[in-house]
């Protein structure tokens, strides 16, 4: 894999280019047009510069000092309350990328006498700086790597932090929801911390350290690692639900991938499979995120748009970031990058991430050999933020899409009672999976009480039945509700969002042709009638990480329904995709 490490080597110092003239004097980071100041992104621009420097020793790119840069970043960190766990420790971590020993460390150099006494101060009592656990492992960490501590607290910290994850995983998957809630928040960001602490590893001065540590670290990750091929489409897309969806799915995504390859995590059997997820990963990303014309990472324009906790400026550093993580980890990989494909079969399959009395929570993905076709549905908390990322439906960008950070009941009934509004996703019991006539596929659970869009179960009001079939033919979905008393319902609504791949970043994707997605109702037991397309092609609320949102297809009835106990309600939509590839 030399050719794709020079790859990598080649872009990182493309984008690089193009984001070092924002950094300003002061070390903050010049938002990108409509966009606002970012405090925390002076800390993964430090991080960025570093890394670079780390797999290159390049001192100067263009004009630019990196090492003069990179203290401009730093010392702007030092001296404004960051809140953020993750930029506090990339910050800490941009001086262990320019050495071990602060006479021949050119960033330390640059900083004046007060920024040292005050890094110093930091390093050496991790626990003032009024942030996680994680940057209290990264401050100890630096600080005896570069000498200002004698003692190692490396090996107790890490194992601190493990118990601390593990006691947020069930089934080898961690929970990301905040203590509130019903929990089961089943995303990306535990492997991504997975994957930072097996990085930090790794830059450790004692390799009996990192030794010791990194079998654990790969426990902790070995679900993550086999579940990667299962939410990985064909043409590289990947991880299309939960939060961070959209370029930094990918990023975390590869980064797994390539980092398993090169640590030896994946057995002989496997190695082809994982060769094929990186090169269709990273074509993928090339395509779709880079501007090639500009040597910029684009993730927010008139088409598409991502969550405002992420800035333009962000993204471009941190690709700088993971591309010289990837060239270095290839180096390491003896393997050739070819084109050699995998027989990929029709399948449908559940995995669950928890099963308790309390609740049942998984992903059901789906996948059609023939049509190319890729549905992850995913049962799982969103936090309780009330958005699209998280909803029980098949997520396919380019044929299924939801808007980024927005709440829409996408492919759900939203019942409105007392003023709340219910759908059946986040949480199940009597998850089961079948197999029918066809090769079809089937995905069944219940939901014993409704639960609000910002997941609040609510009892003693109904209970819902949710099928979902899968075949080569399409897609059928079917909702039961029983409802223990009689019940008003203000209101019943079920959308359905028609998009469009990006005009410019999106060859070799999925699309819907002219036919759409061919929607029928089958049975409706409450009244509902289509209404006329709602055109959101120029409102920004409705874009994805993707593309955008041309039109939303609405199924309701404004007026109000009265449920009787003992009697069923059905919902029963089938959907045949007219699905093209770019």
């Amino acid at each position: 894999m030399q050719n794709f490490s020079q790859q990598c080597i080649d872009l990182a110092r493309a984008v690089l280019g193009q984001s070092l003239p924002f950094i300003a004097e002061n070390g903050d980071v010049l938002p990108a047009e409509g966009e606002s100041l970012a405090l925390e992104d002076s800390a993964y621009a430090a991080f960025s510069i570093g890394e670079y420097y780390r797999c290159l020793q390049e001192l100067q790119l263009s004009d630019f000092q990196l090492p003069e840069l990179a203290a401009r970043c730093v010392r702007s960190q030092l001296y404004i309350p960051l809140t953020d766990d993750i930029a506090s420790s990339c910050a800490s971590l941009t001086l262990l990328c320019f050495g071990t020993t602060c006479a021949r460390n050119p960033l330390w150099q640059s900083l004046d006498q007060e920024t040292q006494a005050l890094v110093t101060e930091r390093m050496l009592h991790p626990r003032q700086g009024g942030h996680g656990i994680l940057s209290d492992v990264v401050r100890s960490f630096v600080g005896f790597n570069m000498g200002f501590s004698k003692k190692d607290e490396t090996l107790p910290l890490v194992e601190a932090f493990l118990g601390h994850v593990s006691k947020k995983m069930t089934n080898g998957f961690m929970d990301s929801a905040p203590e509130e809630g019903i929990g089961g928040c089943y995303d990306i960001i535990g492997l991504w911390i997975l994957n930072f602490v097996q990085q930090v590893m790794r830059m450790h001065i004692n390799s009996d350290v990192t030794k010791r540590l990194l079998p654990s670290i790969r426990t902790y990750g070995g679900c993550y690692l086999c579940l990667l091929p299962e939410l990985v489409r064909t043409d590289g897309l990947a991880w299309a639900y939960g939060k961070h969806t959209g370029f930094y799915a990918q990023l975390y995504t590869l980064n797994a991938a390539i980092l398993a390859l090169s640590e030896g995590w994946v057995g002989s059997d496997k190695q082809t499979l994982y060769i094929s997820l990186i090169r269709r990963l990273f074509h993928y990303f090339f395509l779709h995120y880079v501007d090639q014309g500009h040597g910029t990472i684009v993730i927010r324009d008139r088409e598409r748009t991502m969550p405002v906790i992420f800035s333009t400026r962000r993204a471009n550093f941190d690709a700088v970031r993971y591309l010289c993580q990837w060239a270095m980890l290839a180096k390491k990989i003896s393997l050739p990058l070819d084109d050699t494909g995998l027989e990929e079969k029709t399948g449908g399959r559940l995995v669950q991430f928890d099963r308790s009395i309390k609740k049942e929570q998984g992903i059901f993905v789906y996948r059609n050999s023939q049509k190319g076709t890729h549905y992850a549905l995913p049962l799982i908390s969103g936090g309780g933020k009330g958005s699209c990322d998280s909803l029980a439906f098949p997520h396919c960008p380019g044929i299924f899409d939801a808007p980024a950070d927005t709440y829409l009941p996408i492919l759900q009934p939203e019942l409105t009672i007392n003023g709340q509004l219910f759908v059946p996703s986040f949480y199940g019991k009597n998850c089961a999976t079948g197999m029918g006539l066809k090769r079809s596929f089937s995905f069944h659970y219940d939901q014993p009480e409704l639960i609000s869009h910002r997941e609040v179960i609510v009892p003693d009001l109904a209970r819902c039945r949710v099928s979902w079939a899968f075949s080569e033919e399409g897609i059928t979905s079917e909702f039961v509700y029983v409802v223990r008393n009689r019940l008003k319902v203000d209101q019943v609504r079920y959308v359905i969002a028609l998009s469009a791949p990006h005009s410019v970043l999106s060859a070799h994707s999925l699309m819907l042709g002219e036919e759409s997605l061919r929607a029928v109702v089958e049975k409706d037991d409450f009244g509902m009638a289509w209404k006329e397309l709602i055109t959101v092609a120029d409102d920004p609320a409705y874009r994805t990480p993707y593309g955008h949102i041309h039109f939303l297809q609405i199924l309701s009835r404004t007026n109000p329904i009265f449920l009787l106990p003992g009697k069923y309600y059905h919902l029963k939509i089938s959907f045949r995709p007219d699905i093209l590839h770019l």
